[in-house]
């Protein structure tokens, strides 16, 4: 036989003879650097915060494999000036660029966020890969997870970005709250295609800040903003969706009523900037798109429309009747630029807002 076939996952049928299959060694997180002159030193990113743990080997791609137990220090030099592929297997929780790590710019790719027998997951990825201006793909996901919370300015000016955001990157990271997706993919202007829908699915936790600046200045993503993307996002608190798609002038579309309609607990500044300049949007306000958010108070519509030049009819007459909390700056500026609107201002507009 010349084809391979697996018989009980144990055994292979390879030349009509029954052999032991040798199992696929576990993959860890791979990484893609370049390097532009020779002996130039590359420094891994890793961070001890969250009680992180270090216990684990690197393959520097270059013939080179070394063991280490703390985060400190960990680095290599490389003779010649080239392309070389970075593994990490073992336990390695912490990674950081911070704001200005010295080799940020020799990041190329995230081949592989690893597999649970060869790496043991992250805990710690605020501002992971901020600044990596070069990085130019990441990995489909799920990124692995060990209690970590927030994916705060993790990609934060990765403006090399490019492609989709694969739909299934934060899947396994059901610990996350806080600040959860706080300036996630904030000015990684290269990225390109949809929304995935499901891309929050099982962050059912995320709380204060939750979704702020997610998508600020990804003018690069088209189509329109998936109507379940918060759905499962119950616990969206204060900030909640505050400057979530400033800038991404690429969306079109238009915004669905249901969108917001599962995030009953965001308050103030919930909705503050949370479509400016997003002069692609078209259609009708939904009439019932803040219905449920009756918590919005200070700062709650705060510029939320300012320059959808592209949103068209007249501005529902119901569109705030629920939200009778809304108190300093509640409606300021919330429809300026708003070129395309049209008809008349109902007189019950703001009726409930006193």
């Amino acid at each position: 036989m010349s084809k391979l076939a697996f018989l009980n996952g144990k055994y292979v049928m390879l030349g009509g003879k029954l052999v032991v299959a040798t199992p696929p060694i576990p993959s860890g997180f791979k990484t893609e650097w370049e390097t532009t002159e020779e002996n130039e030193v590359i420094i891994l990113p890793l961070a001890d915060n969250y009680n992180s743990s270090f216990d684990f080997m690197v393959d520097w791609g270059d013939g080179t494999q070394e063991s280490y137990t703390t985060y400190q220090d960990v680095s290599h030099g490389y003779v010649e000036a080239s392309t070389y592929i970075v593994e990490i297997t073992g336990t390695c929780e912490g990674w950081s660029m911070g704001l200005d790590h010295p080799n940020r710019l020799n990041l190329k790719k995230v081949i592989h966020w690893g597999e649970d027998e060869g790496f043991s997951v992250f805990k710690y990825l605020f501002r992971g890969f901020m600044n990596c201006t070069n990085l130019e793909s990441i990995a489909d996901g799920p990124i692995q997870d060990s209690g970590l919370i927030n994916f705060r300015e993790t990609f934060r000016n990765c403006s090399g970005l490019t492609g989709s955001i694969p739909e299934n990157l934060f899947a396994n990271n059901t610990q996350v709250s806080m600040n959860g997706f706080y300036g996630t993919f904030y000015n990684c202007s290269g990225l390109t295609g949809s929304i995935p829908e499901n891309l929050f699915t099982n962050n059912t936790q995320v709380s204060t800040n939750g979704f702020y600046r997610t998508f600020y200045g990804c003018s690069g993503l088209t189509g329109s903003i998936p109507k379940d993307l918060f759905s499962q996002n119950i616990e969206v608190t204060t900030g909640g969706f505050r400057e979530t798609f400033r800038g991404c002038l690429g969306l079109s579309g238009s915004i669905d009523g249901s969108l917001f309609w599962n995030n009953t607990q965001v308050s103030s500044s919930a909705f503050y900037l949370t479509f400016n300049g997003c002069s692609g949007l078209t259609g009708s306000i939904p009439e019932n798109l803040f219905t449920n958010n009756t918590q919005v108070s200070t700062n709650g519509f705060y510029r939320t429309f300012y320059g959808c030049s592209g949103l068209t009819g007249s501005i529902p007459e119901n569109l705030f009747a629920n939200n009778t909390q809304v108190s300093n700056s509640g409606f300021r500026e919330t429809f300026r630029g708003c070129l395309g609107l049209s008809g008349s201002i109902d007189g019950s507009l703001f009726w409930n807002n006193t």
